[in-house]
């Protein structure tokens, strides 16, 4: 299979035009390869960086997420953890890395996880870890 993997800087590239350069570049070469390989790491930072630094709406992320699974262009690894975890952060409340954690381990085999974040612990499988006992 023709292609190329990319980065987190360059996925980004091809949405963003921050860097007037950068962004035809990163499009080209999509456009040269047909198909880029987006790892799962790729996938989160992008997520991070788009509700960050650009500050996208849960609304728009999810927007942004499904029209990646939709494009033929990229190539996901792990695309069930990525649709699994984009489900439960459309109706949730935790991160897109935490559902994507979560999802991870339960594709392991693991059935529960543990957090400290209430938002995910509110989440199948996710249990929140009891406050420590204070000494008297």
């Amino acid at each position: 299979m023709p292609g190329a993997g990319i980065d987190t800087n360059v996925f980004l590239r091809i949405f963003i035009d921050d860097h007037g350069v950068q962004h035809q570049q990163a499009v080209d070469l999509v456009r040269t390869h047909g198909r880029v390989f987006v790892g799962t790491v790729v996938m989160v930072e992008t997520v991070w960086a788009l509700k960050s630094l650009f500050k996208f709406s849960r609304e728009r992320m999810v927007q942004f997420v499904n029209a990646v699974l939709e494009a033929e262009s990229f190539v996901l690894e792990n695309r069930e953890v990525i649709e699994s975890a984009l489900f439960a952060y459309a109706s949730g409340k935790a991160g897109f890395a935490d559902y994507v954690i979560l999802e991870s381990a339960r594709r392991q085999g693991f059935d529960k996880m543990f957090t400290f974040d209430r938002d995910l612990a509110r989440a199948e499988g996710a249990c929140m870890l009891p406050e420590p006992a204070e000494n008297p």
